[in-house]
């Protein structure tokens, strides 16, 4: 009998993986419509927004318009889960605006880094509240959750209750009311008669101090700089600490005109009938302006005079 012999040709076996291509997102929602009582609090839910993902790990929501003050995007806040939140209670006053609208999108991402996204309208109407008895200025300034800023622009007619109350160590007297900066008078006066600049006759050398509103900070480091350590007018506020601030300055001549009109004339800051320092210099390295806080009027003096300091100091 023959053999029959079989040869087998081995082939190696070559492995092959194909990785299964990751299925691409898939967003959709729907608008944002709520209606709400004004006045609400800070982080309050108002709702939910109806949403559909699929095929995502990653997915957040982002508003697409915050330039404009007025803008809901500047007011509330949608995390991660489509909880709407209010982020900034003070703007929701049916008296001043009874509905605020913009536009948001949803943007989802797989491992891969695909993305979808969608775009929906958020509407917040408000439900006019009959209001009893509120906190008032003073207790929301305490209170830390608001600006004097937010405070105005919750009612333009809070500016003249804003002058006069206690804040950051002093008393209101200047809210610039596009920026939200502002100032505040130490509570009471300094010194009842101290000089400008102890190196007299000559002066130091610090003519031409500027008179604007908000110029009394780079007034007072100025001064200091150029005189030194010493007592006068200018480095009594520098060394001042009140309320835990230690930022105070001598203020300069239009900041201490509306200390005089926005506090003295209203009965406010326990201000005295005398001449103020102010931290505005002439031309002049020996003449100062001064405010006279008896008839209101403004003048110059020879920086060795001895006048009345009151300390101001910014807030933003």
């Amino acid at each position: 009998m023959k053999k029959i012999i079989i040869t087998l040709l081995l082939l190696p076996l070559i492995s092959i993986s194909c990785k299964k291509k990751e299925s691409l997102p898939i967003v959709s929602i729907a608008d944002f419509i709520v209606t709400i009582d004004e006045n609400p609090v800070l982080n309050q839910n108002i709702g939910h927004t109806n949403s559909s993902i699929e095929n995502a790990n990653n997915w957040r929501y982002e508003f697409l318009n915050t330039s404009q003050p007025g803008d809901l995007g500047n007011y509330i806040e949608i995390d991660n889960d489509g909880n709407v939140i209010i982020t900034n209670p003070s703007a929701f006053d049916f008296e001043t605006q009874t509905y605020f609208t913009t536009q948001a999108k949803l943007i989802a991402s797989n491992s891969n880094d695909d993305q979808a996204e969608a775009i929906f309208s958020v509407t917040v109407h408000l439900n006019d509240v009959v209001e009893g008895p509120t906190q008032t200025v003073q207790e929301r300034l305490d209170g830390g959750w608001e600006t004097p800023f937010e405070i105005y622009n919750s009612n333009n007619s809070y500016l003249d209750s804003l002058y006069g109350k206690t804040y950051r160590g002093g008393i209101i007297y200047y809210l610039n009311v596009t920026w939200g900066n502002g100032l505040i008078a130490a509570p009471n006066d300094q010194s009842t008669g101290i000089i400008w600049d102890p190196n007299q006759p000559s002066g130091s050398g610090t003519a031409g101090t500027s008179s604007t509103i908000g110029s009394g900070n780079a007034n007072t480091s100025n001064i200091v700089g150029q005189i030194g350590s010493g007592s006068y007018a200018a480095e009594t506020c520098l060394n001042l600490t009140i309320g835990g601030y230690s930022d105070w300055l001598l203020p300069s001549k239009d900041e201490l005109a509306a200390m005089y009109t926005n506090l003295h004339l209203n009965g406010l800051g326990a201000f005295v009938p005398a001449s103020y320092w102010t931290s505005t210099e002439t031309t002049t390295a020996t003449i100062v302006w001064y405010h006279k806080f008896d008839t209101g009027q403004t003048g110059q003096a020879g920086s060795e005079q001895l006048f009345y300091v009151r300390a101001s100091r910014e807030f933003n």
